[in-house]
């Protein structure tokens, strides 16, 4: 268990300097505002993109599934009309089975941010779900000039959804622009 900690956080950190900006963050490299055309080509993005959203979307979604110790997958955002695929999401998951752990992984991550990151900078918020469909614990850090968005969250999914939509219990970690996040929050989901 301390392993995966000790790679999230790494993962997490990576390249980033006291966290002043969204783009001060990296995944595999990756941060917002590159072109994932740097990192994969037309073909690979195109033919790895998810259903998602609504047909005629402003976003489209692509995930790949690259084991490595710190995650599991990786999912890209961009414009759907974006020739560049301009990278404006990136979320980062390791499956994870035990809820509990995963709280206690979110929980140290949370440590961290507040250790090593400009906090003044950030507002925070944090929720809870739990239903039939799923368990989810979040928490939000967002950027107070620009609204962009880090979220730490933990998902466990019920039985039946795992087995219909093939999802997996997991811990994410997302690095969204406000656009992007108002778009999610607008529901566009199938």
């Amino acid at each position: 268990m301390r392993k995966i900690i000790i790679s999230f956080i790494c993962c997490f950190f990576a390249n980033s300097t006291f966290g002043l900006d969204i783009s001060d963050y990296k995944v595999n490299g990756m941060t917002i505002g590159d072109s994932a055309l740097d990192y994969f080509s037309k073909e690979e993005i195109v033919s790895h993109q998810n259903d998602l959203y609504i047909n005629g979307s402003k976003y489209n979604t692509s995930s790949f599934y690259l084991p490595s110790k710190e995650f599991d997958q990786l999912q890209i955002d961009y414009l759907a009309n974006d020739e560049n695929f301009i990278i404006k999401g990136i979320t980062s998951a390791k499956l994870i089975y035990d809820f509990n752990d995963c709280k206690k992984i979110q929980s140290d991550l949370e440590q961290d941010i507040q250790e090593y990151s400009n906090l003044n900078k950030l507002q925070k918020s944090s929720s809870e779900r739990d239903d039939e469909i799923m368990k989810t614990s979040s928490i939000n850090y967002w950027f107070k000039k620009t609204r962009d968005l880090i979220s730490i969250m933990c998902q466990d999914w019920s039985k039946g959804i795992e087995q219909s939509h093939g999802f997996h219990d997991s811990l994410k970690i997302s690095y969204r622009t406000k656009d992007f996040n108002q778009f999610l929050n607008s529901k566009p989901f199938k």
